[in-house]
């Protein structure tokens, strides 16, 4: 408000102000909405007085300050609410026929708690190796439990392919399914996870160990090893078996 009488931007400014008062909801509404249910009296006392008072440099470098820091703890909690939230499925449970809650981040949000930029993405390691990461972290990738989704299959159906003896999902393609036992043995003694007294690796604690991770790049690029060793192996398997139905059907045929 401290901007000359024929300033354009501060009267802009005073016709929104005054259609907020009026009820008009707008961008000075926001505004409003965000000083006024903060717990910063210095931001509280900012909106009330309007700018009719002078700020020095240093009160308004302490504003912008106070504001960006409101706005990211904002952001970050809406952020966090949006990733624990279970969502209803938009198609109807084949057995049940009733809305199912579901959740696409279920296996994200075991081991993202904060947000931040994580270590593997500043790691000097193999391009490859970070994608796989991430297509896992995500469930941007090709297993069951998020092919199944796009086609409307009940998650307890979307089955691992290559051994029948569960869903496939993260935990059960990294951690469980008998068909990788050799090269998963392998690189978790590299990263020194072992399995509980009935040979299961815990479903939280392991997801965490490789996805919750520190400031050890050496460890992230393990992890990456890991993550495509494992993908290539599932692709050239299914490939294979594929091609083996292929020969039997033009042999029956």
């Amino acid at each position: 408000m401290g901007q000359p009488n024929d300033s354009i931007l501060k009267n802009a400014y005073i016709e929104l102000y005054n259609m907020n008062r009026e009820g008009y909801k707008n961008w000075v509404t926001a505004v409003q909405d965000l000083l006024l249910k903060s717990n910063d009296n210095y931001l509280k006392s900012t909106w009330e007085n309007q700018g009719f008072r002078i700020y020095s440099k240093y009160k308004i470098q302490r504003l912008k300050v106070n504001i960006a820091k409101l706005l990211q703890d904002r952001f970050q909690k809406k952020w966090f609410d949006l990733v624990n939230k279970n969502e209803a499925l938009s198609v109807r449970n084949n057995i049940e026929r009733e809305w199912v809650p579901k959740n696409k981040l279920r296996t994200y949000r075991i081991f993202k708690t904060d947000y931040k930029l994580e270590s593997y993405l500043k790691a000097n390691m193999n391009i490859n190796h970070r994608k796989s990461i991430t297509y896992l972290r995500t469930s941007s990738h090709q297993l069951n439990i998020e092919i199944g989704r796009r086609f409307n299959i009940p998650p307890e159906e979307r089955i691992c392919e290559l051994c029948n003896s569960g869903v496939e999902d993260e935990y059960h393609f990294l951690c469980a399914c008998p068909i990788y036992k050799d090269m998963r043995v392998t690189f978790f003694r590299r990263l020194e996870i072992y399995p509980e007294q009935d040979g299961q690796y815990p479903k939280e604690k392991t997801l965490k160990a490789l996805f919750e991770f520190g400031k050890d790049f050496r460890t992230c690029r393990i992890i990456g090893d890991f993550c495509y060793q494992m993908t290539q192996k599932r692709n050239k398997l299914l490939e294979l078996a594929d091609t083996h139905i292929i020969i039997i059907r033009t042999v029956y045929s």
